[in-house]
């Protein structure tokens, strides 16, 4: 029962990595050394083992459903995909953006400003196709889709082995 349990923690730590993209790995790593310390004490602190979990699964949805003040508008942000689609494909990062801004260079500035800091040099789809050199194609693309709510913002990476 209690390596179930720890074993579920380390999976949802994993999760927690993936769909952040490290920006929570303080905390992370705060929660795995308090994690290592009760395995270490045994069966008897299970009981403290549960507001850790508590702590991870909170810090999963503020992650994965967040919302952005940003230039007078407000972003409500859920990320809907991280990873491939399929074996040896792209690795694609998704997120629905639903706000009542209409102005696309606001909402792509606040995507690369908060949302996604590290994209602030990746290109459009469209220029990244007119793009030459390594370099420039394993940087990747963004587009950004209107949607009915809003925006769908998509990160592209290209597979590399």
């Amino acid at each position: 029962m209690f390596n179930l349990i720890l074993i579920l923690c380390l999976n949802l730590i994993c999760i927690n990595i993936n769909v952040v993209d490290i920006v929570f790995t303080i905390n992370l790593k705060i929660d795995l050394i308090l994690l290592k310390d009760i395995v270490l004490f045994g069966r008897e602190i299970l009981f403290q083992l549960i507001p850790v979990i508590i702590k991870m699964i909170m810090l999963i949805q503020k992650i994965i459903n967040m919302e952005i003040q940003h230039l007078g508008y407000t972003f409500e942000c859920n990320c809907i995909h991280g990873g491939q689609y399929h074996p040896y494909g792209d690795t694609f990062k998704e997120y629905s953006i639903e706000t009542t801004c209409q102005d696309r260079d606001i909402v792509v500035d606040m995507v690369k400003t908060i949302l996604r800091p590290e994209d602030k040099d990746i290109p459009v789809k469209e220029e990244w196709r007119k793009l030459e050199g390594p370099d420039n194609y394993f940087r990747g693309y963004y587009e950004l889709k209107v949607e009915p709510y809003g925006y769908r913002y998509i990160k592209c990476e290209p597979y590399t082995d």
